[in-house]
């Protein structure tokens, strides 16, 4: 999946759990503060029955996320670093 693809899905304010530690995801969010990742089936399970039971957190996290994108990769932050790279 690309980076915009989990930056549209952290928009919706849900956790991003997704299936691998990827670096480029790494590279602009931090893991266990505003996305989450499981290495395989158990931990995923696992990782699962946490946030459903720690909601809390879970809440914590999906804001920390949405805020990041909403912060970070706006059109017109976009827009202004391509404009600053072609000039």
């Amino acid at each position: 999946m690309s980076l915009i693809a989990y930056a549209a899905y952290l928009l919706l304010s849900s956790v991003l759990l997704t299936d691998a530690y990827q670096e480029e995801l790494c590279d602009h969010f931090v893991p266990g503060e505003e996305f989450d990742f499981y290495s395989d089936y158990d931990d995923l399970c696992a990782k699962v029955d946490y946030y459903l039971s720690h909601e809390k957190e879970r809440q914590d996290i999906a804001r920390a996320g949405q805020i990041k994108v909403q912060r970070d990769f706006s059109l017109s932050k976009r827009l202004d670093e391509m404009l600053e790279m072609a000039l």
